[in-house]
């Protein structure tokens, strides 16, 4: 399991990945093609925390979340990554994510933060293959300082007979001392446009 958490005032939230019990309960598949002004359909549990809403936006647009504000910029198809070719039938979606800290405190960015789900009519999630930073490439995990931005690169093996629209998601979760961690806000980014080409 791959989690990042940072303490927030009163708080520690924490977002886990799609290998996690409880993570298939959430309803990923967000119908249409459209963005929302803003987080809809959210509720208020009975610890006064945000749950079970959504945003939807496309790439360029700015995504805020109990952590940190994000947008995706560009995405593109590659054969390689980090030295390595993807497998046979098979190609690397590599995502552009800029992310700006402002938990107040530093946080830490995990491969397994973000997913990618494809063939929306029967959700598929992607293959994670790490993140980069920088001039570096593979990374599992990336310490992100209170008020810093940094722009990171999630790779993403999928078949390349995978159907568009692909889809970015992050989902916030609560921790609960002794139960189940509650799933916050979901966030969807539609990739509207691949290698500069528009998808949807």
């Amino acid at each position: 399991m791959k989690r990042f958490s940072a303490l927030v005032i009163a708080l520690v939230l924490f977002l886990i990945t799609s290998s996690c019990t409880g993570m298939r309960e959430i309803d990923y598949t967000v119908k249409g093609y459209s963005r929302t002004e803003g987080i809809i359909e959210t509720a208020t549990d009975d610890k006064g925390r945000a749950t079970g809403g959504y945003q939807k936006a496309f790439i360029g647009d700015t995504l805020s979340t109990l952590l940190f504000d994000f947008k995706v910029t560009e995405c593109a198809f590659s054969d390689i990554y980090d030295s390595s070719s993807a497998g046979t039938g098979r190609h690397y979606l590599i995502v552009t994510i800029e992310i700006a800290n402002t938990s107040g405190s530093d946080i830490r960015l995990s491969e397994g933060d973000f997913l990618l789900a494809y063939d929306m009519t029967d959700l598929k999630l992607a293959d994670e293959a790490g993140i980069s930073a920088g001039t570096e490439d593979g990374l599992s995990a990336y310490d992100l300082k209170a008020g810093d931005t940094v722009t990171l690169g999630a790779a993403f093996e999928v078949p390349s007979e995978a159907q568009s629209p692909f889809t970015l998601i992050f989902t916030e979760y609560y921790s609960n001392e002794g139960e189940d961690d509650t799933p916050g806000n979901s966030f969807y980014v539609i990739f509207d446009k691949i290698n500069g080409q528009q998808t949807v």
